[in-house]
């Protein structure tokens, strides 16, 4: 400004302008001019972003948090090494060109490139000032000065800083402008503690859906070829697992390869241990196994170890106490090793107490450590121990009258006072959260060369599958079944026909169903077993009763009954003693029937068997309910749920609950019958029983015609 109050601009050409520098417009003078530049600054709009990605599956929901006014400031994007973090970043920034006028400032930290060294910040801090017009023999000498020189040329500017591939918090600290003007995107491997208490915005990307992995493969090579070759599509996506780097990684492979067709890379990819060898392109940027290795090499010994202890387990689920039983650490200490490796996206905490690995990220981790590695081998053993022994705990709790296993538990398993279990619903609630790792966990032992454990986690199983009304019960007897050829024992044989046996039964599968208990019942008739015995006569009984031949489940139940009144075996006796009303019942003999449960009632009443009077109170109900008594039958009905609920037994829940509806149904209460009903129904879905969902759906519709 001069005496006379006029003022002094400095105006900037644009690259098309014949000149740089200012050009100063004037007034009238009175006076001295004195003009001051900066050395060495020649104005500049730097535009330094990398190319914006060809193709790219539209993250929404992240693009838009990125957008939100709130994340304009200062926003970090996280997520595991190939997850697509920088392709966002740089869609983002092209989408929102016009809120940056003054310019794009990029750098590419390299904190996770195989092989080369990571930029540092006073490397980054000369590429801005050069791209922002002063020249390198005009720049500051020390870091310091150099960001301070940053910050004062930017000051004001609507400007973006794009950081990509940033490793520490310290590399980028001194790349943040102090003006709340600017927007700086940070992109990492890691969780940037530093920048989250500077107020930064997190966007954490995870993996891609089916139908994303679908289209991203659809744009890379055509859908011609994906078309031709469905099967073998569905199967390649469920190895890529979401993660957009194997997606990019297979694509190339399949642009690059021709000939080859989609079945033959299935069938490389098919085995765990050569898939992350069929995720390389020969190119390290393309190389899963380099991208992981890259993200695992500035972890501590102790965090590596849990790393590659993880990839070991039977199980891509786990919880915190199995942790402790695998790592040999106490609780803080595993917890603080597990927040080294969520931050890293090596580990997701999914639930509260509960971390899953990626499943490449797993494979690699796995084949860190060779299979015969004593440390390994003993950390797993002891793992498999304490997840086989809490299972058998919580089969005890929910069938304290079971007779005991034919393979009992030897040894002590580590970690036993790490589960509270007290109660039957506490034992439902543990299987519950383990179960998955539970049935992952039998394949795992067979592998491992522990068959009696696979067998033992079967039959540890059985009750919390039958309560459910759980499908998985085949997937686990029936690698139980090779498990107890291994173990080659008449009794473990019989009993494990048996159960597919029920299973098939379950299914209305009658011909595989008899095919499994005839074989059952010669097996145990051989071994002298008579508890075995017992059991398939009444399971056969079943067979009979679906084939409609009433008579003849009569009569198989009452030879069962007989023998098993030759062993110590009462809660067993009062069960048939139930069976056999409900056959009376279905002949029409009601008064026989109600004798029959009143005499297990007591039976089950005697033994402290609450989940046996359960199962009476419903089948008195469903007397009363077929001699007229809807009330007294609705009272016995929902005395029954009550102690069903007790147990978990959502199998035999959703049968009272359907007699339940029928009886309000009965006495003109259709409000209470549909809620009923309705409550039914979605047990019936959960427990992926389709054509007792449909029949329900119809009771509730009402009659028709």
């Amino acid at each position: 400004m001069h005496d006379d109050g006029s003022t002094v601009q400095p105006v900037y050409h644009n690259d098309a302008g014949g000149s740089s520098g200012p050009v100063i417009q004037l007034g009238s003078i009175t006076g001295s001019l004195h003009v001051h530049t900066t050395g060495g600054v020649t104005a500049a709009v730097p535009r330094q972003l990398p190319a914006a990605p060809v193709r790219f599956i539209n993250r929404r929901v992240e693009l838009a948090e990125l957008t939100d006014p709130a994340a304009l400031g200062l926003a970090v994007v996280t997520g595991s090494g190939g997850m697509g973090k920088t392709s966002l970043a740089l869609r983002w920034a092209y989408q929102q060109l016009n809120r940056f006028p003054d310019g794009q400032l990029y750098v590419d930290m390299r904190g996770f490139a195989p092989y080369e060294q990571p930029v540092s910040a006073a490397r980054a801090l000369r590429g801005f000032l050069g791209a922002l017009g002063v020249s390198e023999d005009s720049q500051p000498s020390d870091v310091e000065s150099q960001a301070s020189t940053f910050r004062s040329l930017v000051a004001g500017k609507r400007l973006l800083v794009l950081v990509d591939n940033v490793r520490h918090c310290g590399d980028v600290v001194r790349l943040l402008p102090g003006s709340p003007t600017c927007t700086v995107v940070v992109t990492s491997r890691f969780h940037l503690a530093e920048l989250i208490a500077k107020g930064a915005r997190i966007v954490d990307l995870d993996v891609l859906t089916d139908d994303q992995v679908v289209a991203l493969l659809t744009e890379r090579v055509g859908r011609p070829r994906l078309d031709a070759e469905p099967a073998a599509v569905a199967e390649l996506v469920r190895y890529c697992a979401g993660l957009p780097l194997a997606v990019s990684i297979l694509a190339a492979r399949i642009v690059t390869q021709p000939a080859q067709s989609l079945a033959e890379l299935a069938d490389e990819l098919r085995e765990d241990a050569d898939r992350l060898d069929g995720f390389d392109t020969g190119d390290l940027s393309l190389s899963l196994r380099a991208v992981l290795a890259c993200s695992t090499q500035s972890l501590d010994p102790a965090a590596a170890r849990v790393f590659r202890l993880l990839g070991a387990a039977p199980c891509a689920d786990i919880g915190l106490d199995s942790v402790l039983v695998l790592t040999g650490h106490p609780k803080s200490r595993a917890r603080s090793l597990l927040r080294t490796l969520e931050a890293a996206h090596l580990v997701r905490q999914h639930a509260p107490g509960r971390y899953r690995m990626h499943d490449l990220v797993r494979l690699y981790a796995g084949g860190l450590t060779p299979v015969d590695d004593a440390d390994t081998t003993a950390a797993v053993r002891g793992l498999v121990d304490f997840l086989l022994y809490n299972a058998h705990r919580a089969a005890r709790l929910l069938a304290p009258y079971r007779p005991e296993m034919e393979i009992p538990l030897t040894g002590v398993a580590p970690g036993q006072d790490l589960v509270t279990m007290p109660t039957a619903r506490a034992a439902i609630d543990w299987l519950t959260a383990e179960h998955q790792c539970l049935l992952d966990t039998q394949p795992f032992a067979l592998r491992r060369g522990w068959p009696e454990v696979t067998w033992q986690l079967a039959w540890s199983l059985v009750g919390f599958h039958h309560r459910q009304g759980h499908p998985d019960g085949h997937a686990s007897w029936q690698v139980a079944l090779e498990a107890a050829t291994l173990i080659g024992s008449d009794v473990v044989l019989s009993l494990t026909h048996r159960h597919l046996g029920y299973l098939h039964l379950h299914d209305r599968d009658h011909a595989a169903a008899v095919e499994h208990l005839t074989l059952s019942a010669a097996l145990a008739e051989r071994a002298g077993s008579v508890p075995n015995q017992v059991a398939t006569l009444r399971a056969m009984a079943g067979a009979h009763d679906q084939a409609g031949d009433v008579a003849a489940a009569m009569s198989t139940t009452q030879r069962a009954l007989e023998l098993c009144r030759t062993v110590d075996l009462p809660v067993w006796e009062a069960e048939l003693l139930g069976q056999t009303g409900e056959y009376h019942a279905k002949a029409g003999d009601h008064a026989a029937a109600a004798t029959r449960f009143e005499a297990a009632l007591t039976i089950h009443g005697d033994h402290g068997d609450v989940e046996g009077i359960a199962y009476c109170l419903h089948r008195l109900g469903t007397v009363a309910a077929a001699q007229g008594d809807h009330g007294a039958a609705i009272t016995l009905y929902q005395r029954s749920l009550d102690l069903l609920a007790q147990f978990g037994n959502k199998a035999e829940e959703l049968v009272v609950l359907d007699s339940l509806a029928d009886s309000h149904t009965a006495l003109g209460d259709q409000d209470e019958a549909n809620r009923a009903w309705q409550r039914a129904l979605g047990l019936s879905v959960a427990q992926r029983r389709p054509d007792q969902a449909e029949r329900i759906r119809s009771k509730m519709a009402g009659p028709t015609g």
